[in-house]
């Protein structure tokens, strides 16, 4: 049984890996309410120079790299959205580089996002 005071992680609370998919699952549903949070996080995404993989709450970077765990889902959710064109092809970057195995999460969501993109 887990406690409610069980921590996963350090970033627990943080736009960290655990929230990372978070894009890729709002961008496949149809609902306006969905749409409206996923405009909200793509439109912060759009003003950041990189994107980095994690995030405080508040904004600031958690770390200083880029990430497939993070890109690769902001990529899908900007898909075909006229607005967000600009991140997606910033976010494109990810396809320039090779699977090489030494990140199954970020591989993982790399592949799954190629699959749903074509």
């Amino acid at each position: 049984m887990r406690s409610f005071n069980e921590i996963a992680g350090k970033n627990d609370g943080d736009y960290a890996y655990n929230a990372a998919r978070v894009p890729l699952r709002l961008a496949d549903s149809d609902k306006p309410e969905v749409k409206k949070t996923l405009d909200k996080m793509l439109m912060f995404f759009e003003k950041q120079p990189v994107i980095y993989g994690g995030y405080t709450l508040k904004g600031k970077p958690l770390v200083k790299n880029q990430s497939n765990s993070f890109s690769a889902p902001i990529l899908y959710a900007t898909k075909g959205d006229k607005n967000f064109s600009n991140l997606y092809a910033s976010q494109r970057w990810i396809f320039n580089y090779a699977i090489v195995g030494k990140d199954y999460y970020g591989d993982t969501l790399k592949v799954l996002v190629l699959l749903k993109l074509y």
